[in-house]
């Protein structure tokens, strides 16, 4: 075996085991803190309605504000761990259900289509384009200053291709060359597993571009 063949089952691997982690974790979040959080949230409006104080109702809703937006970031959290509707409801309507929420938590205006017969994935696949596009994203957010992100899945005869596009400060091309993008390496990587492909480009002051395309190598194997 050559030592690039280690190399990516290594990182096949380990990508794997973080996963198996990662979901385990928001199961745990999703049934039990969750679900903590909603007895709470519902208790809290039952009393809200029997109480006659003005400066108690007041108190106890502010509570029901705070019990609601903790349930809401629990579930963005939960999601970004591992989002469990993939095996469901498939890559296009998870990341399309992600961005919904990714908007409301950074006030960022997202667009997102898809073209063509949409394929059966592994789970494998699922999880490192979710994972790929995931990470490109939350770049634009924290950043790139971006206001708008756009999100395309075009399913053609035999891959995927996902175009992210911004309208951040960009980069300059230097920094383009380099490659000195918060985790581009580590997606380049996850995607090297199943034989996916990335392209970068960005331009100062006229934001970025992901292109992301997969081959569909993987669709009749299970993880």
């Amino acid at each position: 075996m050559t030592s690039k063949y280690m190399n990516h089952k290594l990182t096949e691997y380990i990508f794997r085991t973080q996963e198996e982690d990662r979901k385990r974790i928001a199961s745990e979040l999703h049934e039990g803190i969750s679900q903590m959080l909603y007895s709470i949230y519902s208790g809290l409006q039952l009393v809200e309605n029997k109480i006659q104080n003005d400066d108690v109702k007041n108190f106890t809703n502010e509570m029901i504000h705070m019990a609601r937006r903790s349930i809401e970031d629990l579930r963005l959290l939960s999601t970004e761990l591992y989002p469990h509707t993939l095996d469901q409801l498939g890559i296009y309507k998870t990341m399309k259900s992600y961005l919904k929420m990714y908007s409301e938590t950074f006030g960022i205006l997202v667009e997102s289509d898809c073209s063509g017969n949409e394929k059966s994935l592994s789970e494998l696949q699922n999880i490192l384009l979710f994972r790929s596009c995931q990470e490109m994203i939350l770049n634009s957010a924290k950043h790139a200053d971006a206001t708008q992100v756009n999100v395309f899945f075009t399913w053609e005869e035999k891959g995927l291709t996902v175009r992210i596009q911004d309208d951040g400060i960009g980069l300059n091309e230097e920094a383009v060359k380099e490659q000195s993008i918060s985790g581009l390496t580590a997606v380049k990587e996850m995607l090297s597993i199943i034989e996916g492909d990335l392209q970068f480009t960005s331009k100062l002051g006229n934001g970025t571009q992901v292109i992301i395309k997969i081959p569909y190598l993987y669709e009749t194997k299970e993880w």
